[in-house]
């Protein structure tokens, strides 16, 4: 056994013992990967199903070993919550993987986050559609002359506003948002038009920035 997964196995069966425990389950993108294997790994996300906490959510960062656990506990009264209201960050563990599972309590939550992430998320007036365009296309405007800004700064407004952008884009669409380290690697699979702008983007940002905008609106 290696390394990994004996950490992994003595951590799980840690969480088991716990007689408020329903369900564990593995997400992100350690999910699909072979611990038994001594392989480089980032971080191990869990998502634990209680029966009952002070809570809806509780989140613990731990490391043992040099291995990195990011711990969320959930419980009973919070599945439900954030299922009803369609939070994204819990919609999202739909194809994780079921480690433990008490009564088949896990395999139905997935099944329900299955659900609800496939209707998508709830849709957005037109009319708050227009004013949050409006918004961006204020605040891209600020960025015409580069000169009143501190070249940091400058880059710094410049990637706000792009990231309202391709936020926008996905509103627009009524479409889930990825989160935000996402939103590039998201964008290059469901938009190519707005990926090429970026990619061949000259030095010249605030053109860049009216292109996407021009696009989405």
């Amino acid at each position: 056994m290696s390394k990994l997964n004996d950490v992994f196995q003595r951590e799980i069966d840690l969480i088991k013992k716990d007689e408020n425990t329903l369900g564990i389950v593995l997400v992100g993108s350690s999910k699909d990967l072979d611990f038994e294997k001594d392989i480089k790994i980032n971080d191990i996300d869990l998502f634990i199903f209680t029966k009952e906490q002070k809570e809806n959510q509780i989140r613990i960062n731990k490391v043992i070993s040099s291995i990195e656990f990011d711990l969320n506990y959930i419980s009973k009264k919070g599945c439900e919550s954030f299922i009803k209201n369609k939070e994204y960050f819990f919609l999202k563990i739909n194809d994780g993987k079921i480690i433990f599972d008490t009564l088949d309590y896990a395999k139905e939550i997935l099944r329900k986050c299955k659900q609800a992430y496939e209707e998508g998320p709830d849709k957005i007036s037109e009319e708050i559609k227009k004013d949050k365009l409006l918004e961006i296309k204020s605040e891209i405007k600020k960025l015409k002359s580069k000169d009143e800004f501190e070249d940091f700064e400058y880059d710094f407004f410049v990637n706000i506003a792009l990231r309202d952008l391709i936020r926008m884009y996905y509103i627009k669409e009524d479409k889930w948002v990825p989160k935000d380290k996402k939103l590039i690697k998201s964008i290059k699979k469901d938009d190519k038009k707005i990926y090429d702008i970026l990619k061949n983007a000259s030095d010249d940002k605030y053109e860049m920035l009216l292109d996407i905008f021009e696009y989405i609106k």
